[in-house]
């Protein structure tokens, strides 16, 4: 596998419903604990107008992913919902997604790697660490008042 694309996605199934935790023991698909496992690349896409589940579940599988992958890919796409994100952006949609993909590619010709995580997850590779806190590379997490529109 290259990599992965979460596309309008969800935190977990149970914070659709309600952002109340209370209930997570209980919830068969916890997204936002099992982003953070992933291998590969990863790019969120979800649309900024998205009612049905809002942008700010993607921003936060982003952030959660980001943790594992410097530089998680992300498309907030403007004007569009849940169900509409193609629509009369196809040629966007898919120079995106080519992107992402040519991206994956070099990572794999490349050899690049996740971060390896310690029990608490915390980083373990201090060169990462320090290339993080002087600026020199990485992604910031992001909030939900602070999405990029591209």
């Amino acid at each position: 596998m290259l990599g992965v694309v979460l596309h309008s996605p969800f935190l977990s199934g149970l914070r659709v419903l309600t952002p109340n935790r209370l209930l997570s023991s209980l919830d068969i698909f916890p997204n936002v604990d099992r982003v953070g496992g992933i291998r590969e690349p990863v790019m969120v896409i979800h649309g900024l107008e998205d009612e049905e589940i809002g942008v700010d579940h993607g921003i936060q599988l982003s952030n959660a992913a980001n943790a594992r992958w410097e530089g998680v890919q992300h498309w907030w796409v403007k004007d569009r919902g849940h169900n509409d994100v193609t629509e009369n952006n196809m040629v966007e949609y898919i120079h995106k997604l080519s992107g992402f993909l040519e991206y994956c590619r070099r990572a794999k010709r490349e050899g690049v790697q996740p971060r390896t995580m310690d029990r608490e997850g915390g980083e373990e590779d201090t060169e990462v660490a320090e290339s993080r806190s002087s600026g020199s590379g990485g992604t910031a997490s992001i909030a939900p008042g602070d999405v990029e529109i591209h």
